[in-house]
C-alpha cells in the first residue's frame, strides 16, 4: 500500500544521504557542512569499476569521481568510522558506569553519562562534551578527574556540566553522597555550570548533599563554575556540621575567548552557595579577564552560606606573631581580580559566618560586600583600589545591615589619585545600636577612608591609620557612637596628610572625639564634632590571634558581668546618663562586654560543628531584660540574633517589635514571612518529613543509627508571586537590616536586584537624617518579576502552549524563557514587530518554575513567573 515502484533518482537518494549525514553528526556533532560532505564522499564504495571509470577531478576533490555515478555508493559504516577518527577520540553515547573504570584516551560524550552508585570513573585525558552532554554522579558514586579535562566538543558551544547527586537526609559520607574529586591539574572548561550539587530538575532541592573536592584544578570560561545548594548537614540535634566541599590552590578564570555571547548567555559568578556552612577556599585564584563593560559578575555569590577564604599554608607548624600559624613565606593567598563584586554574601538570619583572611583584592568594583550577615571576620586582607572594571566608584568592603563584625589589620590603598574613580576603603551602613568597631586598619591615598551611612549608634572607629586621604572618616547623613573613645582610652586613629577633613559629619549633633595628644592622633579640620585631647593613650594592641576577646570568659561569668553592667546603667539618672564621666565609663564597659560577646559568638559560629543551643545561651545572656528601655545605646546583644537562632532551633515565636520603631516593625514582618514559609511546609523539612515545631527538634535514624535532626530550611526559589510582592514591600521600605535581607533574597533567587545610587560627585545618595534607621536607596534592575498591568500571560500554569499579550504599548520584539538560574530555556523572535501577541510551545519544556521575559519594540521589558506543569 502506497509503494511507488518508480521512486528513484534524487528523490530517492536525498533521504538516504540526509540520514547518513545525521548519523555522522551523531558521532561527531562538531563537523562543518564541508567536513560532512568530505566524510560521505570519501568513504563511498566504488560500484562496477569495471564498467565506470573513476578519475581524479579538481572540481570533485574528495576521491576519484565518475560523471555517471559520482563517488559511488554511500557507505554508512565507513563514513561513521571516519567521522569518529577525525577528532581522534572515542565516541561514547548514553553510558552508565557501573564499576571502577579509568579512561586513558580522549573520549567524546554526546548526551548523558551516569556514574552509578558504588562505581568510580577516573578520567586522565580529555573528554569532549557536546552541547547536550551532562555528567551525573549518583549517591555512592564517584568521579575523579585526575589531570584530565572536560571541555566542549564543538567550537563556540557550551556543555551542560556535572551534577553530583546527594541525599540531604544523610551525612556527607561516601556511601550516601555522590562525590567529584579534581586533582593534579584537572580542568573543567566551557560549561553552563561546571559542577553543581543536586539534579537541575530538582526544584525541591532534596538531592543536595553531594561532595566536591578540588585541589590544583582549573575552571575556565564557565558561566558558573561551582554551585553548592542547600544542605545544612546531618549532625546531633541542635547542631550543624561543616559542609565537606572544599577547594585548595584552584584557579577560576574567565577570558576573552569565552563562548557566552554565542550561546545567548553570560558569566554570572564563579561560585554560588546557598544554605551551606563551612565551605573552604584556600590559596585559590578568581579572575575575570573578559572586560565586559555591562558587568563583570562576581567571584563568589552566596545566600545564607558560611565560608572561609584563607591561605594555603605549606607548613602549619611554623608560627609567627600576627599571622596565627602561617608566615608569609609559607602562605599562598587567595586572589580576586576583575569583578564587579568579588565576594557578595547575603543572609536571612542563618548563623553561618564568613571569614576572609589574608586575601588579595585587585581591580574590583567592590571587594567584599556583606548584606545582613552577622559576626563576619575580615582580617589582614589587601584591597588594591587603583583600578576597577567599568565603574566610577569602587570600595574595599561594604557592610550593609551587619553587626558583630571583626574588621582588623586590613590595608586599603591606591598608588595615586584618579579623578575618574572615587574610592572608599570601608563603607558601613546601618549596623544598628550594637557596639561594633573597625580597628587597626590602614587607609592610604583614598577619597574616603571609612564612610558611614545610616544608623550605626554603637560603632567605634579606633586605631586606624589614614594617609593622604581626602576624607579619613566621612559620615554622610550617618551616625556612629556619640562618644568615640573615652577619657580612659582614646580612639587614637592616626591622621597623616589629610587633604580635606579627618572627621567629617554632614549634619550637626552632639558628638565628641577623644584622643591622646601624642603622635599623629590630632584630627585635621574636624567638622560637626567636638574634640578632646586629654584621653589616655589606647595602646592599639593587635587582637588577631585571640579572636578579639582577650582571655577566655565563661558564659556564667559573662552573664554576671552583663547583669552588673545593667545595674550600673539603671543606677544612673532616668535617661541612663548621669553625667559625661559616668556615660564614658559605661560605654567603655559596654565595649569590653561586647567584644567578649562577639568573640565568643564568632568562635561558636566558626566551629566545624555549630552548636545552636550554646549560641542561644550566649545571645540570651547578652540580652538583659532590665535594659529593654535602653536598647538604643545600652544593650550588649544584637536585637535580632536571639530570634534568628531560635528560628533555626525550630521555635515558632514571633518577633515582638515596637510599632514606633520602623526597622523593628519591618523586621517583624520579615520574620513573620519566614515563619509562614516554614509553616507552609507544615513546619517540616520537605526533604525528609521531619517535623520541627515549637522548639522541638525531631530526629531520625541515618546511617550509624544515631538520632539526628535536620535543620529547618526555606525554599526561597518556590515563592509565590504574592510572597515575592511581600518581600518587595519589605525591601523598599529601606529601614535597615530587614530591607537588606529582603533585597538579598529577591536578587539571589528571583533576579529582582537593587543597586546603590551615587550622585554626580560619587557621594552616596540618600535622604536619610543623621541617626535614622533607613537603609540604602535602591532601584530595581535585571529580571523584575513584578506585576505589570500591560502584560497578560495565559494559561499559567500551563502544560501546552503559552499565550502572551502586550496591550497598551509597543509591539513585541522578543520573548524568552529563563530558568531560575538565569539560563535561557526557550526564545522566540516576533514574526512582525507590529504584533502585540505571541505564543510559545511549552510541551518540551521540563516541569518547573521559570521567568518569562518579554521585550517590546521600544526596549521596555516585562516579566512574569511561569509554572510548567
Amino acid at each position: 500500500m502506497g509503494y511507488n515502484e518508480y521512486f528513484s533518482g534524487t528523490s530517492s537518494s536525498a533521504p538516504h544521504v540526509s540520514g547518513l549525514a545525521a548519523l555522522i553528526l551523531s558521532v561527531n556533532p562538531c563537523l562543518t557542512r564541508e567536513e560532512v560532505k568530505y566524510v560521505i564522499e570519501s568513504t563511498c564504495t566504488k560500484i562496477r569499476p569495471d564498467l565506470y571509470n573513476y578519475e581524479n577531478n579538481p572540481n570533485h576533490p574528495n576521491g576519484t569521481w565518475n560523471i555517471q555515478v559520482g563517488y559511488g555508493l554511500v557507505n554508512a559504516g565507513a563514513a561513521v568510522d571516519l567521522a569518529q577518527q577525525l577528532n581522534r577520540y572515542t565516541y561514547i553515547k548514553d553510558t552508565v558506569i557501573t564499576g571502577n573504570i579509568t579512561w586513558t584516551g580522549n573520549k567524546m560524550i554526546h548526551d548523558s553519562l551516569v556514574v552509578n552508585s558504588s562505581a568510580v570513573l577516573t578520567i586522565t585525558d580529555t573528554v569532549y562534551m557536546s552541547s547536550s552532554a551532562r555528567l551525573i554522579v549518583r549517591p555512592g558514586g564517584k568521579l575523579v578527574l585526575d589531570g584530565g579535562t572536560l571541555t566542549s566538543a564543538c567550537s563556540g558551544e557550551l556543555w551542560q556540566g556535572i551534577e553530583v547527586i546527594g541525599d540531604r537526609t544523610k551525612q556527607q559520607l561516601a556511601q550516601y553522597q555522590g562525590k567529584v574529586e579534581l586533582k593534579n591539574g584537572a580542568v573543567i572548561e566551557n560549561a553552563l555550570c561546571g559542577i553543581r550539587t543536586g539534579l537541575r530538575e530538582d526544584t525541591e532541592y532534596i538531592t543536595t548533599g553531594g561532595i566536591i573536592s578540588a585541589e590544583d584544578a582549573t575552571f575556565v570560561n564557565n558561566c558558573r563554575a561551582i554551585e553548592i545548594n542547600s544542605y545544612a548537614g546531618v549532625a546531633p540535634a541542635g547542631t550543624v556540621a561543616d559542609n565537606a566541599c572544599g577547594f585548595e590552590n584552584c584557579t577560576f578564570t574567565v577570558g576573552m575567548d569565552n563562548h557566552f555571547a554565542a550561546n545567548n548567555t553570560a558569566f554570572t559568578e564563579h561560585v554560588r552557595l546557598w544554605d551551606v556552612k563551612g565551605v573552604k577556599f584556600k590559596g585559590c585564584t578568581f579572575e575575570n579577564q573578559s572586560n565586559n563593560m555591562f558587568g563583570n559578575g562576581r567571584g563568589i555569590y552566596a545566600e545564607d552560606a558560611g565560608l572561609r577564604l584563607d591561605v594555603k599554608c605549606a607548613n602549619n607548624n611554623v608560627g609567627m606573631p600576627g599571622y596565627c600559624g602561617c608566615p608569609p613565606s609559607y602562605a599562598d593567598s587567595c586572589l580576586f581580580n576583575g569583578f564587579s563584586t568579588a565576594v557578595e554574601i547575603n543572609a536571612t538570619g542563618t548563623p553561618y559566618t564568613l571569614t576572609v583572611n589574608r586575601v588579595r583584592f585587585e581591580n574590583n568594583g567592590t571587594g567584599v560586600q556583606i548584606n545582613g550577615n552577622e559576626f563576619v571576620t575580615l582580617t589582614l586582607n589587601d584591597f588594591n583600589l587603583q583600578r576597577a572594571p567599568y565603574t566610577v566608584s569602587n570600595c574595599g568592603v561594604k557592610l550593609n545591615g551587619c553587626t558583630g563584625y571583626k574588621v582588623e589589620g586590613n590595608r586599603f590603598h591606591k598608588a595615586g589619585k584618579n579623578i575618574l574613580l572615587s574610592s572608599r576603603g570601608v563603607s558601613v551602613n546601618n549596623s544598628g545600636p550594637s557596639a561594633n568597631s573597625i580597628y587597626r586598619n590602614i587607609f592610604d591615598t583614598l577619597d574616603y577612608g571609612i564612610e558611614v551611612l545610616g544608623a550605626n549608634g554603637g560603632l567605634q572607629l579606633s586605631c586606624d591609620s589614614f594617609n593622604y586621604c581626602d576624607y579619613d572618616i566621612y559620615a554622610y547623613n550617618g551616625s556612629i557612637a556619640t562618644s568615640q573613645g573615652s577619657v580612659q582610652q582614646g580612639a587614637d586613629n592616626q591622621f597623616v596628610n589629610t587633604q580635606v577633613s579627618s572627621l567629617y559629619f554632614s549634619t550637626g549633633k552632639n558628638r565628641i572625639y577623644h584622643y591622646s595628644n601624642v603622635g599623629f592622633h590630632t584630627p585635621y579640620l574636624p567638622y560637626n564634632v567636638s574634640i578632646d585631647n586629654t584621653a589616655e593613650e589606647c595602646g592599639c594592641a593587635s587582637t588577631l590571634c585571640d579572636n578579639g576577646g582577650g582571655p577566655y570568659v565563661p558564659l556564667t561569668s559573662f552573664a554576671s558581668q552583663v547583669s552588673a553592667y545593667a545595674s550600673a546603667v539603671l543606677g544612673t539618672d532616668d535617661d541612663g546618663l548621669a553625667g559625661a564621666n559616668d556615660y564614658s565609663s559605661l560605654q567603655a564597659l559596654r565595649q569590653t562586654l561586647s567584644d567578649t560577646y562577639y568573640a565568643a559568638v564568632r568562635e561558636i559560629m566558626s566551629d566545624t560543628v555549630l552548636d545552636l543551643n550554646e549560641l542561644e545561651q550566649w545571645h540570651t545572656a547578652a540580652h538583659s531584660a532590665n535594659l529593654a528601655n535602653y536598647a538604643n545605646y545600652a544593650n550588649i546583644g544584637d536585637p535580632y540574633s536571639l530570634t534568628e537562632t531560635r528560628f533555626m532551633l525550630g521555635y515558632s515565636e514571633p518577633f515582638t517589635a515596637d510599632a514606633e520603631d520602623a526597622e523593628m516593625a519591618n523586621y517583624a514582618d520579615f520574620h513573620a514571612l519566614k515563619l509562614a514559609l516554614r509553616d507552609n511546609i507544615g513546619g517540616t523539612d520537605s526533604a525528609n518529613g521531619a517535623s520541627q515545631q515549637d522548639g522541638q527538634n525531631s530526629s531520625l535514624e541515618t546511617g550509624g543509627g544515631a538520632p539526628v535532626a535536620l535543620p529547618l530550611r526555606i525554599n526561597w526559589y518556590a515563592l509565590t508571586d504574592g510572597q515575592i510582592a511581600q518581600l518587595q514591600t519589605i525591601a523598599e521600605r529601606n529601614t535597615g537590616r530587614a530591607s537588606v535581607m529582603a533585597k538579598g533574597v529577591l536578587c539571589f533567587f528571583h533576579g529582582i536586584c537593587y543597586e546603590d545610587e551615587w550622585d554626580d560627585e560619587g557621594v552616596f545618595d540618600t535622604s536619610l537624617q543623621d541617626g535614622d534607621t533607613a537603609g540604602t536607596r535602591a532601584h530595581r534592575t535585571a529580571m523584575d518579576t513584578d506585576n505589570d498591568a500591560t502584560l497578560s500571560v495565559y494559561p499559567n500554569p500551563t502544560d501546552d502552549v503559552l499565550f502572551v499579550e502586550l496591550s497598551g504599548g509597543a509591539g513585541i520584539a522578543n520573548v524568552a524563557l529563563y530558568d531560575l538560574q538565569g539560563r535561557v530555556v526557550e526564545t522566540r523572535r516576533a514574526a512582525s514587530l507590529q504584533k502585540t501577541t505571541a505564543s510559545m510551545d511549552m510541551k518540551s519544556v521540563p516541569a518547573g518554575v521559570y521567568v518569562l521575559r518579554v521585550t517590546a519594540v521600544d526596549g521596555k521589558e516585562y516579566h512574569r513567573k511561569i509554572v510548567k506543569k
